[in-house]
């Protein structure tokens, strides 16, 4: 968990400092975490956690609180595009 900690917080951080690299990894981390619901290694509980905890690191807020903020147009593009999309983690 402590590497898909680390994964996220680094993405959120491209995301904010508007990297053009941040969109190449959204889907090796989809992947990182799907392979991790899908051999029972991590519970969507978990995983959720974990990217509220990677989140307020970053953000200063939870990803579940920032998400349930209203967000302008300019706050709207710090947001990933899978999370903007309303991707939702299955478990």
């Amino acid at each position: 968990m402590l590497h898909l900690r680390e994964l996220l917080e680094t993405q959120y951080k491209k995301v904010k400092n508007n990297s053009s690299k941040a969109l190449a990894k959204n889907e090796r981390i989809e992947g990182y975490m799907e392979a991790g619901l899908i051999s029972d290694i991590v519970t969507s509980n978990e995983l959720k956690q974990v990217i509220n905890d990677a989140h307020k690191a970053v953000y200063g807020v939870r990803f579940d609180e920032r998400k349930e903020a209203s967000l302008d147009a300019e706050n709207l593009w710090d947001v990933p595009t899978w999370v903007r999309k309303g991707v939702e983690i299955e478990g």
